[in-house]
């Protein structure tokens, strides 16, 4: 399998999309920025006290990175299994003398790394410069603490396997419309439906949600499209 993945990583350049998860983690800055400011710019707005809290303004700029991410898994997934399959690539691609199915998994295990993995460095390093600034010059009135830590490391872990598995039912819908825009239009609206989901029920159903019922929707579509694959005629 790993020699399948070296092989995916040499045909399709992660450049762009390494690009795209640096210009997210500098928007993610400028959120955590902008949620921090709001008690100080007008304190009488509703729900202001949840951004008096480092957990307020981080569990929603969260929430934000996990609907961007679930746009940029739409696009890898477009990238290397859409275009793929669903194009004049496919006749090379059937042509391999292996199986099928391994290129298949080998194709979602390049997305879904660069899905979990993009979330969890992106929310770690724009996580951690933000509280290291906090330390010297604090603009939210709240303390770091173990929980703190462990909670966004939880919430963190959630939101990137929340978004591999919203990216992977939007490319199975597009997949089966053969159609690249399709694909984008799901994942929005799938990232917008989950995201006012777990801002409005709260973080905590995040594993409830997200883990349980997205997942398994996740495996059910990605097992069936694998089969289907596996008997396309070239």
């Amino acid at each position: 399998m790993m020699n399948f993945i070296k092989l995916e990583l040499k045909r399709n350049k992660l450049k762009t999309y390494l690009l795209a998860v640096i210009g997210i983690m500098a928007v993610t800055f400028g959120f955590l920025y902008l949620y921090a400011a709001i008690p100080y710019i007008d304190s009488e707005t509703d729900g202001a006290e949840m951004f008096s809290t480092y957990m307020g303004v981080m569990g929603l700029t969260s929430i934000i990175n996990m609907a961007a991410f679930c746009v940029l898994s739409a696009a890898v997934y477009s990238r290397f299994v859409i275009d793929e399959y669903c194009g004049k690539r496919a006749i090379l691609l059937f042509s391999y003398p292996v199986s099928r199915r391994k290129v298949f998994f080998s194709k979602l295990a390049v997305v879904n790394l660069v899905t979990v993995l993009g979330l969890i460095a992106c929310n770690t390093i724009a996580f951690t410069v933000f509280l290291g600034i906090e330390a010297v010059f604090p603009l939210v009135e709240d303390t770091v603490s173990i929980d703190l830590v462990r909670e966004l490391a939880i919430m963190t872990l959630c939101t990137s396997v929340l978004a591999a598995a919203i990216g992977a039912i939007a490319m199975s819908i597009g997949f089966r419309k053969k159609s690249i825009p399709v694909t984008f239009v799901a994942a929005i609206i799938l990232a917008s439906v989950f995201s006012s989901a777990l801002g409005n029920i709260g973080l905590n159903a995040i594993i409830g949600i997200g883990i349980g019922a997205v997942l398994f929707g996740a495996v059910i579509v990605l097992a069936r499209l694998s089969n289907e694959i596996t008997q396309m005629e070239a």
